[in-house]
């Protein structure tokens, strides 16, 4: 969990909020994340049961004063410019900066118009159908993408995609650079 936060807090795009939600560990990781919380005060911690990662997913969204959001897994890390990158692509005319858009098999586009970003995304296209290494307008972030049965334990990212791509018209921007670093 260090080095994910460590990760984070040195990205070049420095005017950042980051939620840490503590998700009832059985380690060390939420006495950790308070740590950092106490030595950088864009970092503020939630403490709660157990309710897995799409709850306490939502738990940060709702916790969120930007109009941006971008999701981390504690096991990853993010390249040092990645927010910057993401950050880049955001405008008015858009609500989805699709991340490591060079996992997409499609030519090379800056801009998808979302009815052909839905195909990508039913077929499950590339880097589509994970939530972490792409931006989202809040916004657009409901309570209904993340009301998902807990004993989906697998797949439940991709019925977020697919819920999210519905929940808007604009098109998605899209980033031909690594934005996310999975180490697990």
């Amino acid at each position: 969990i260090g080095k994910c936060i460590e990760s984070i807090q040195l990205q070049t795009f420095s005017d950042i909020e980051l939620i840490l939600v503590d998700d009832g560990s059985t380690d060390n990781s939420g006495r950790i994340c308070d740590e950092y919380a106490v030595k950088d005060d864009r970092i503020r911690v939630l403490h709660q049961e157990n309710k897995g990662r799409t709850e306490a997913r939502w738990q940060g969204v709702q916790q969120a004063n930007g109009s941006w959001v971008t999701f981390v897994d504690s096991d990853d890390m993010l390249p040092k410019d990645a927010l910057a990158n993401l950050y880049e692509k955001a405008d008015d005319e858009t609500d989805i900066v699709l991340g490591n858009g060079q996992e997409l098999p499609d030519e090379r586009r800056e801009v998808i118009p979302m009815e052909d970003f839905r195909h990508l995304t039913v077929r499950g296209d590339g880097a589509i159908g994970v939530p972490w290494g792409s931006l989202y307008r809040r916004s657009c972030l409901t309570a209904y993408l993340f009301d998902l049965p807990r004993e989906i334990m697998m797949g439940e990212d991709y019925i977020f995609w697919l819920r999210l791509v519905f929940s808007t018209e604009k098109p998605v921007k899209v980033v031909y650079k690594n934005v996310y670093t999975k180490i697990s």
